[in-house]
């Protein structure tokens, strides 16, 4: 039986990323992106907001740290994971994030959408990213 495990974000950044660096010298940027949907509420609609936490590696961790700012308009695709671990007080955490392997950034002022892997700055449509667990990145 074939499986499949793809995410596919589009939405906006609620911060600017978070640079880190895992002991093992892979560089890591972390940073949430917030999607919208729609919901019943008796005779009307409201809005709702979900926050996706969103981790990259190497190469495409570096492209959304000079790219990516609070607010921006970003499409992600990548793989759900989920990292599990005791903390320091003994208490078990799980904690589910969305590992990018392409990041598509806002159109442009030329109104062209900027994809990973389309231009010579950007990052390749499949990344290498290596997997860190919570206690790995410093």
């Amino acid at each position: 039986m074939h499986t499949v495990n793809q995410v596919v974000l589009y939405g906006r950044l609620g911060a600017d990323p978070e640079r880190r660096v895992a002991t093992s010298g892979t560089e890591v940027a972390r940073f949430s992106v917030a999607t919208h949907r729609n919901i019943r509420d008796g005779d009307s609609w409201r809005e709702e907001t979900d926050w996706h936490r969103v981790v990259a590696f190497d190469r495409t961790a570096r492209v959304a740290m000079d790219r990516l700012r609070k607010g921006d308009p970003v499409a992600v695709v990548g793989q759900l994971r989920q990292q599990s671990w005791t903390d320091k007080e003994g208490n078990h955490r799980k904690q589910t994030e969305v590992q990018a392997s392409r990041i598509c950034f806002a159109p442009s002022p030329r109104g062209d959408l900027e994809s990973a892997g389309e231009n010579k700055d950007s990052v390749p449509q499949e990344t290498n990213a290596r997997e860190a667990a919570p206690a790995d990145v410093g």
